[in-house]
């Protein structure tokens, strides 16, 4: 079986980015400097990481 990925879709993509940018405003920049940090250093460690799961960009 096959999984569609819609994430890379512009459409989806801008809806996604709206939706991050209003619910930003709720997070206080202390909790967002801490995800960020999070996230940048799971990249250093493990890379860029792919779905295990076959998928299809649209």
């Amino acid at each position: 079986m096959n999984v569609i990925n819609f994430s890379g879709h512009p459409v989806v993509q801008r809806a996604l980015v709206k939706q991050f940018d209003q619910q930003a405003k709720l997070v206080d920049a202390e909790t967002m400097t801490r995800f960020r940090s999070l996230v940048r250093a799971d990249t250093e460690l493990f890379g860029e990481q792919s779905s295990t799961r076959e998928q299809t960009d649209i």
